[in-house]
C-alpha cells in the first residue's frame, strides 16, 4: 500500500506503486513529461553516496515495481526528486523527505 503524507512516502515492501507527478511554477506546468527528465532517488541518509533505489519517471509517472523493494530492509530512508529540463536546467523539485518501507506478512 502506498501513502503519501506531507511529501513523506510510506510503502509496503514489495508492493507496486505509481506516483503521478505534477510540477508547476506560478500555476503553470514547469515540466514537459515527454522531454524533461524526472528522477526519484532513495538513500539510507542524505550523506550516503550509495543509492538504494533510483527510478526515472515515464510520461510523468514514477513506477516502483515489486522487485524494486522486495529485498530492501524495512525502515526509514530518504528520497528527493530532481528535474532536468531539455535545456539542461537542474532543480530539486522535492527536497529530501522520508521514504519508509513498511512491513508485510505475505512474502513472495
Amino acid at each position: 500500500m502506498l501513502t503519501i503524507s506531507n511529501q513523506n512516502i510510506f510503502l509496503t515492501r514489495g508492493d507496486t506503486a505509481k506516483i503521478a507527478l505534477s510540477i508547476t511554477s506560478a500555476g503553470n506546468s514547469a515540466y514537459n513529461s515527454t522531454k524533461d527528465t524526472v528522477v526519484l532517488t532513495v538513500k539510507k541518509s542524505t550523506t550516503d553516496k550509495e543509492k538504494v533505489l533510483q527510478k526515472t519517471a515515464v510520461n510523468g509517472v514514477i513506477t516502483l515495481s515489486h522487485d524494486d523493494t522486495k529485498n530492501l530492509d524495512y525502515g526509514d530512508y530518504v528520497y528527493d526528486v530532481q528535474l532536468t529540463t531539455v535545456a539542461g536546467d537542474v532543480c530539486i523539485v522535492i527536497t529530501p523527505h522520508r521514504f519508509r518501507l513498511e512491513e508485510e506478512v505475505n512474502f513472495d
